[in-house]
């Protein structure tokens, strides 16, 4: 066996100290999370421009990482009306996203927080329109049960990837209900 130089001894011991770190921490961040899981449903649109007129039936599934700090997987059937030219049109989407979101101020009775979110179609063969979306919205969660009724409003940026349908930005309002398990 030979004999470490100098530095591989201190690399050693060091990487020895950063894995012992690293093991020592992960009960910390285990104890302090929440650990709860919760459920959204909710319905999102606008009916602000002639255009473009979209509307969402949204289904959140996450997991509450402390008190105030969640994440949700969410499926979204949408659909989207269009008026371009004169002509109507629809298209409808099945969308996949992520959503991660922290409550700012809780009391027992109100919950007002922000929320941010990507989801995508992922080149889905059954959507007439194939869009990323990114969005940004403010809500407030309202009861003391565990049913909690959500209102919210928001920016949403849909990216679309086919030459049908330009990209748009639009405000939303939502309205739904939460479950915290």
């Amino acid at each position: 066996m030979r004999k470490l130089s100098y530095a591989e001894f201190l690399v050693s011991k060091t990487r020895q100290k950063l894995i012992l770190l690293f093991l020592l921490l992960i009960p910390i961040a285990a104890f302090s999370q929440k650990g709860t899981f919760r459920t959204l449903m909710q319905i999102q649109g606008t009916g602000l421009s002639k255009q473009f007129k979209p509307y969402e039936l949204c289904c959140d599934l996450g997991y509450n990482i402390t008190d105030n700090l969640y994440a949700n997987l969410r499926y979204e059937n949408a659909i989207a009306l269009f008026k371009e030219n004169g002509i109507k049109d629809y298209a409808h989407s099945h969308i996949v996203g992520l959503n991660l979101g922290y409550v700012v101020y809780h009391t027992e009775n109100c919950n007002i927080g922000a929320q941010i979110g990507y989801g995508s179609n992922m080149k889905r063969k059954n959507s007439d329109w194939k869009y990323d979306y990114y969005e940004a919205m403010a809500f407030t969660d309202l009861g003391t049960c565990k049913v909690k009724p959500r209102f919210g409003l928001g920016v949403r940026h849909y990216n679309s990837r086919t030459n049908l349908y330009k990209d748009r930005t639009i405000i939303f309002a939502s309205i739904g209900f939460g479950i915290n398990w």
